[in-house]
C-alpha cells in the first residue's frame, strides 16, 4: 500500500504549480519518467496531469487534479499499489473522513506564495516522497 501525500488548499493557491515542480525536482534529481498524461485538454506544460516516475526503486505517482474529492479519492485507489502517491485535494470538509480516516496521508498545506516560499514547500514535500 503506498504512502499517500497530499497537498491541500484552497483553488488557485498553487497545487498544481506545486505538483508540477515536485516532478522537475525528482526528474532533475534522476528520476525516470514512466508515464505522463496531460488532462483537462491543455499541452503539457499547462493544466492538470498524471505523471507515473520511479526514482530509487520507488514507483511514484504525482496526480495534481484535484478539484473534487472523488478525482482525489480515485487517483488514489488508482496508484495505492505504488510506493507513494502525491494528490492535490482542495479543503474539503469531508476530506478527514473520506481521505485521512482510510488512508492517513502526510497533508501538506498550500497558501498562496512568493517563488521563495515555493520552493520551500516543494523540498519538503520532495524530503517527504523520499
Amino acid at each position: 500500500m503506498a504512502k499517500v501525500v497530499v497537498i491541500k488548499g484552497n483553488p488557485n493557491a498553487g497545487k498544481t504549480t506545486a505538483s508540477r515542480f515536485i516532478l522537475q525536482v525528482l526528474l532533475y534529481k534522476g528520476a525516470r519518467l514512466v508515464s505522463y498524461t496531460a488532462l483537462n485538454g491543455l499541452n503539457n506544460l499547462k493544466g492538470d496531469f498524471v505523471a507515473v516516475i520511479e526514482y530509487q526503486k520507488k514507483r511514484i505517482a504525482i496526480c495534481s487534479r484535484g478539484d473534487q474529492l472523488n478525482w482525489v479519492l480515485t487517483n488514489i485507489t488508482t496508484y495505492i499499489d505504488l510506493d507513494v502517491v502525491v494528490v492535490t485535494s482542495r479543503n474539503y470538509a469531508t476530506f478527514g473522513k473520506a481521505v485521512r480516516n482510510v488512508y492517513n496521508p502526510v497533508v501538506f498545506n498550500k497558501q498562496k506564495s512568493d517563488y521563495t516560499a515555493l520552493t520551500k514547500f516543494v523540498q519538503d514535500v520532495v524530503k517527504e516522497i523520499l
